[in-house]
């Protein structure tokens, strides 16, 4: 959705040059440091042949994703890795024979006295700090970048071949990393540039010819960068341009896989648009900078557009980008952020895009809440409190970073049910300070509507905006609370009952795991149901909180349980929710798990009106309505067919347990189909690397996994430098702030706090769970549903129960390979028949890496130890000790041996259990133990409770009432009847024709019915009673015939 929208801010005024911004130039001053006055290296001299430059680095620089430790400084404007480059090459930029970072690339010549170059590396404080300052008031999103070192190189009034010195340059080039992120700084003297062009390229005086270069070069053939004038005559004019708002600067990052600009993005090959941050509270609210293209115009028109909504505001801020505010978004995952820019004439000039995400409300949310109940209900004139990170709260006009002297201001806002649209309510409190918590209390404002209650939210927006008009839609939010606004009546749960019981009731494919323990394994095909969120999370660590968003949601929509599980993946969109307390599976009202129409990650709105709404209306606490109505239509599952199909596992170095358990060692090198879909509708790769081996035998680990359906998105987990990334095809997401995303096909989940353990979930029921640790996968997990017995191949095995075939190779041949073969034999004839060629390829690659790369048939493993390995690691396990022996290193070991002990623990937890009798109204733990639900006892749940209401009593009439199951019933005295005795039968006194008034004979056949019960109470009584006798009287005969004891006959006549 294009359209023209406002300048919001016309007070910067900006004046584009060749491609870039014009102020102040660069005078040497301001130049780092560099020349006799430090600790430079000085060079002078000097044509194409140079000394020893080399520079050892203590961490490593980090260009195009690929580690170097050492770097060349070079006469002709470069600095280059790997080695030094002993002359002058102009083809480069692309075509470099060597990884070269340039700020100007050019034949110079520092012959007799002509120039000087001067370098060193730096790691004085002074310095440091402002490299890093440079960084943070240059990039946007980045704030903490602390380099431990500087490379300073300086072309100190160098002339160009041959020997020509009428004209010279001055520039610097500085390079700053911290081991993990790389940055450089081209700085070129104010008028310092003078010519561009030696003799041997065709220059006259030292201009024309083939000019200078300027950019990066990885050497591949594939990853370089050039500056906008690189190349061109108007590289003349470099120190008049810059990328960072500073004429004759020009700063990059350049340890990612792609080049990124500082400041404003160029339009060169290469280039990404930066976000910060790269995700949000699909609530929306959220101030996102966002990068510019070089040469915007301050009469330009500048907006964002999403997919579903378009930015109500942005302005040019000082970062020299664009600050929008995220609108709210009804779905959430990943968006098209477009980036728009029009001029006067209304014509579109560029359009920009660039991914961010959209968190679901109930994840997304950065102002926690407590409220008096504790959980997520409110009435009004109740009170809440709200915690927040005042640096959270960021002003417009301060996008840089918190502020915490703003003040701020207090809304509350509930979702309009007939337009699915957040709209402000009420302001609770205004101008006050920004100490991260206040106390609030709930006006009694909002309208009765016919559902009695409204989703609502608390926001937290900066006061003092001024001049952005940004004010009302710049917030942080809190998660989502229910505001009653009228009594719940048993009418509308009755209502709802009738409308709803003609719909489909869904059932799940999943039963539900009998225990927690069970439902946290790997296999079980369910994920905690969680609402934590991140920054939120801070605050109540600050604050010392104990409750959470999670616990307050299952307060009032599960009473009962302490924790509750959903289905990862679904037929449909309901799923199976499964709640626990103390371990075990809760079933029925009011606390149990249910069927939940619509998860509500996937729509606040539709599970809000068929899910909660419903059972508010039934189960609310203090309302004796019917629950088990609720329940009836959205039932918990009883576990009765729980079924836990053992997963794969591959470990170590790596071992492999196959789909049907078969256990082997496989030590390819090279990347491998692990799972294939006879149909390909599902397909799973691995690429394994020689292992980090402090021994001398050769083994191989398991360093990344890619997976996909059929025309989806793939999702590669992979270790490289030590950090487990994720990609999405070929693009890397962060999980900085985000629990899970959400994909098409697929769900990822952050398993841990430290980003080391990821889970994939697809559509299919397929789950991969990855574990790094050593500087690979220690530990990966493949769980597959049982539909896809019979139906799999691949390293992990032919599926379908049956070990005696897994080591069938790769179609067409499809030949099996024994399973009592030796290591070799399963290395060379089933192992590699499964090695992906390139075409064949899912994974997504790094710099300078290809299938090709990755792929070595001729690696031959050890496939067994003869030197003893120390035992006090490895508990005698064989696994262990052989990891151990061929890598040299204990911590894998001890990793082999945690794995192997993790796996006999789920197979134990998998097997299946069985209550006989079986469980009526509990959930079968363990063999012939069930745990009853609310209201029953027995050996198999069979029998009920019944208590009195403790709170109210619903029975009219002076009816009794008793509870039972989240339920109750009344008892009602005469003539009253019905649910709630709220019926009278007829009292009429009117007489007929025998004289008798109705009410007599009432009464008189009341009285018949009493005796005629009574009479046959008597009879069955005694008919009892004879038949004891009788049988009393044969069992004394059998005893005095098995004793052989002679009785006397008054003791017979005793006895009978």
């Amino acid at each position: 959705m294009f359209k023209m929208l406002p300048i919001l801010s016309t007070s910067i005024l900006i004046v584009c040059f060749a491609g870039g911004f014009l102020i102040d130039a660069v005078p040497v001053g301001y130049f780092y440091t560099f020349g006799s006055a430090t600790a430079d290296v000085k060079l002078v001299q000097f044509d194409d042949e140079l000394p020893e430059t080399r520079i050892a680095l203590p961490t490593p620089l980090v260009f195009y994703d690929t580690e170097f430790t050492t770097v060349f400084i070079n006469n002709n404007g470069a600095v280059t890795l790997k080695e030094l480059t002993a002359s002058f090459d102009y083809d480069i930029l692309p075509g470099a024979s060597i990884p070269i970072i340039s700020p100007y690339w050019a034949d110079a010549d520092t012959n007799d006295n002509n120039g000087t170059l001067w370098y060193r590396l730096s790691n004085e404080s002074s310095l440091l700090e402002r490299f890093a300052k440079d960084v943070s008031s240059t990039f946007i999103g980045i704030r903490n970048f602390h380099p431990s070192y500087l490379i300073i190189s300086t072309w100190d009034k160098v002339g160009y071949h041959d020997a020509n010195k009428d004209k010279t340059n001055t520039f610097q080039c500085v390079l700053g990393s911290d081991g993990i992120s790389s940055f450089s700084l081209f700085l070129y003297e104010d008028n310092g540039i003078q010519w561009t062009t030696g003799d041997a390229e065709g220059g006259i005086l030292g201009l024309g010819g083939t000019p200078a270069k300027s950019g990066f070069d990885l050497a591949d053939g594939v990853h370089y960068f050039q500056l906008p004038m690189s190349g061109k005559d108007e590289i003349l004019n470099i120190s008049q341009t810059s990328n960072i708002d500073r004429p004759g600067a020009w700063m990059f990052q350049i340890d990612r896989e792609v080049i990124v600009s500082g400041g404003c993005a160029i339009e060169a090959n290469g280039t990404i648009l930066s976000v910060n941050p790269t995700s949000f509270n699909s609530r929306g609210g959220k101030l996102l900078e966002v990068q510019v293209v070089c040469g915007l115009k301050a009469t330009d028109a500048v907006w964002c557009s999403f997919e579903e909504a378009d930015a109500v505001g942005v302005y040019i801020s000082e970062l020299r980008g664009v600050v929008c505010v995220a609108p709210a978004l009804q779905t959430a995952g990943w968006k098209e952020l477009h980036l728009l820019v029009t001029n006067e004439a209304g014509v579109n000039e560029s359009v920009r895009t660039a991914k961010v995400y959209a968190i679901p409300y109930l994840e997304g949310y950065e102002v926690f809440a407590t409220s008096e109940s504790n959980n997520l209900l409110l009435a009004p004139n109740s009170k809440v409190q709200l915690y927040w990170l005042p640096s959270a709260v960021v002003s417009p006009l301060a996008v840089d970073g918190g502020n915490e002297t703003l003040t701020v201001d207090i809304k509350m806002a509930r979702l309009d049910l007939s337009t699915n649209q957040w709209i402000n309510s009420a302001t609770l409190e205004t101008s006050i300070s920004n100490s991260g918590n206040v106390t609030i209390s709930i006006p009694d404002l909002l309208e009765s509507n016919e559902i009695g209650v409204y989703p609502v939210v608390f926001d937290i927006s900066p006061s003092r905006t001024e001049g952005t008009g940004l004010g009302d839609i710049a917030k942080i939010s809190s998660t989502v609370f229910y505001m009653q606004v009228t009594d719940f009546t048993r009418q509308m749960c009755q209502s709802w009952f009738d409308e709803s019981k003609a719909s489909p009731i869904y059932t799940s494919e999943y039963s539900c795991p009998v225990t927690l323990e069970r439902a946290q394994l790997p296999n079980s095909g369910y994920v905690l149901m969680s609402f934590t969120s991140t920054q939120a999370s801070l605050k109540a660590i600050q604050e010392n909180i104990s409750v959470d968003a999670t616990d307050m949601y299952l307060s009032l929509f599960n009473r009962g349980s302490h924790v509750c599980y959903r289905q990862r993946t679904a037929a449909h969109s309901a799923v199976q929710q499964c709640c626990y307390n103390a371990g075990a599976l809760i079933v029925g009202p009011p606390g149990g798990g249910k069927i939940l129409n619509v998860p509500p990650e996937q729509d606040i709105l539709q599970h809000f009106m068929l899910d909660l709404v419903p059972y508010l209306w039934c189960c609310q606490a203090g309302l004796q309505s019917d629950c088990s109505s609720y329940y009836q239509l959205r039932s918990s599952d009883n576990g009765m067919n729980s079924t836990l199909p053992l997963p794969a596992m591959i470990f170590g170095d790596p071992h492999f347990i196959s789909l049907d358990g078969n256990t082997y060692t496989f030590n390819g090198k090279g990347e491998f189909d692990l799972v294939v879909t006879e149909d390909n509708t599902f397909r799973m790769q691995g690429r394994m690397i020689e292992a980090p081996s402090d021994g001398l035998a050769k083994a191989t680990v398991l360093s990344a996994i890619v997976a996909n359906l059929t025309n989806s998105e793939t999702v590669q987990l992979e270790v490289a430098r030590d950090e487990l990334r994720i990609y999405i095809g070929s693009r890397r997401v962060f999980f900085d702030n985000l629990n899970n995303v959400q994909l098409r096909d697929s769900t990822i989940y952050k398993l841990d706090n430290e980003g080391d353990k990821f889970g994939v979930s697809f559509s299919n029921g397929a789950y991969i769970e990855v574990t790094k640790e050593n500087g690979f996968f220690s530990t990966t997990i493949v769980s597959l549903p049982e539909e896809f017995i019979g139906k799999t191949l691949g390293l992990l095995g032919l599926y379908n129960q049956d070990e005696s075939d897994d080591f069938t190779s790769r179609p067409p041949t499809s030949v099996e390979t024994a399973t009592n073969s030796s290591l070799e034999d399963i290395h060379n004839h089933f192992g590699l028949s499964w090695m992906i060629q390139s075409d064949e390829s899912l994974f997504h690659y790094r710099p300078k890496e290809s299938n090709e790369y990755y792929n070595c048939q001729e690696f031959m493993p050890v496939y067994s130890i003869t030197d003893s390995v120390d035992d006090t690691v490895c508990m005698n396990d064989t696994f262990c000790l052989f990891d151990v022996a061929v890598t040299g290193n204990p911590s894998i070991g001890k990793a082999t041996l945690a794995a192997r002990t993790s796996f006999a623990d789920i197979k134990q937890l998998s097997q299946p259990v069985a209550c006989s009798p079986p469980c009526v109204n509990g959930a079968c733990v363990s063999t012939n133990v069930c745990v009853c639900g609310d209201g029953y006892f027995g050996q198999n749940c069979g029998m009920n409770i019944s208590s009195d209401c403790d709170e109210g009593n619903p029975c009219e009439n002076g009816g009794n009432c008793s509870q039972h199951a989240g339920t109750y019933s009344c008892d009602c005295t005469y003539p009253y009847f019905g649910s709630f005795c709220e019926q009278e039968r007829a009292t009429s006194t009117t007489s007929t024709d025998d004289g008798k008034s109705d009410s007599t004979r009432e009464t008189l056949a009341i009285v018949f019915s009493v005796l005629l019960a009574t009479l046959v109470l008597t009879a069955v009584t005694v008919t009892v009673i004879v038949i004891i006798v009788y049988q009393l009287c044969i069992q004394g005969k059998k005893n005095k015939v098995s004793s052989d004891i002679e009785l006397s006959n008054t003791n017979l006549i005793e006895e009978k």
